[in-house]
């Protein structure tokens, strides 16, 4: 076996790595698989076919500024193999509406959270269990964009390779501030038929990074479709080059 034949086994079985790897990726990114909120004024209800994600803190009860419904997600991260491949993670919350309160009083905090055996059917009295506290960003009005990019976030999901990684998002009081009306801030949920739904996008240290694409339910992605498109030239590349060797 000459050199070159050797060089382009080589160079085949490491694009095909990469994009085996690419693939991974683009299969653990995008929308949630399930969505769902729960709230402490009907603490036995389910609302994991409702079209919104709502997140509130009220003041009302006892004069404070405590979360009374809470967001929750859940990502399929069984196409990543190994955590030491997970460089960087983001997730991204676009705000449907911010309502009813003062954007400047709340911060959105992201947590850890078990799994649940059916995320859909959680309610307030059958909360998975929380865990820590990932990352907190400012609220944001009608309109924009929450982003969570810390490296709490990649460790956290670098926990739940292999398995399924689940967050809860709740609404909480900005240093200094004890009293909250009604602060409610809401999504689109993965079962609606409008806005854009909470995004993961998840890559390797060699990944090229691009902008999140999806449909308006958020079901296709750039790196889902790039990742198809790089296996996709990979094994017509491997094969052209088995060809040549072979001739």
């Amino acid at each position: 076996m000459s050199k070159k034949h050797l060089f382009l086994i080589v160079f085949v079985v490491v694009l095909l790595s990469l994009s085996i790897a690419s693939f991974a990726f683009a299969q653990a990114s995008g929308p949630p698989q399930k969505d769902t909120y729960v709230t402490i004024t009907l603490p036995n209800n389910s609302y994991g076919s409702d079209a919104q994600l709502v997140a509130t803190a009220s003041g009302y009860t006892d004069s404070m500024c405590d979360p009374e419904r809470r967001m929750y997600m859940e990502w399929d991260l069984t196409a990543i193999t190994d955590p030491n491949q997970l460089a960087s993670a983001t997730l991204s919350i676009n705000v449907l509406q911010f309502n009813n309160g003062d954007v400047n009083n709340v911060n959105v905090a992201l947590y850890e959270s078990a799994n649940a055996v059916d995320l859909n059917a959680i309610t307030w009295n059958a909360q998975p269990i929380i865990g820590n506290l990932i990352e907190t960003q400012p609220a944001v009005a009608t309109g924009g964009t929450i982003t969570f990019s810390s490296a709490a976030l990649v460790t956290y999901l670098e926990g739940k390779v292999g398995d399924t990684a689940t967050f809860m998002i709740q609404l909480e009081p900005k240093p200094g501030v004890t009293v909250c009306r009604f602060e409610t801030l809401s999504s689109a949920s993965i079962d609606a038929g409008f806005g854009t739904p909470p995004d993961l996008q998840v890559a390797g240290p060699n990944a090229v990074t691009l902008s999140s694409f999806s449909t308006s339910n958020g079901q296709a992605s750039w790196p889902l479709v790039l990742g198809l498109v790089g296996l996709a030239a990979v094994v017509a590349g491997g094969a052209f080059g088995l060809r040549r060797f072979t001739s």
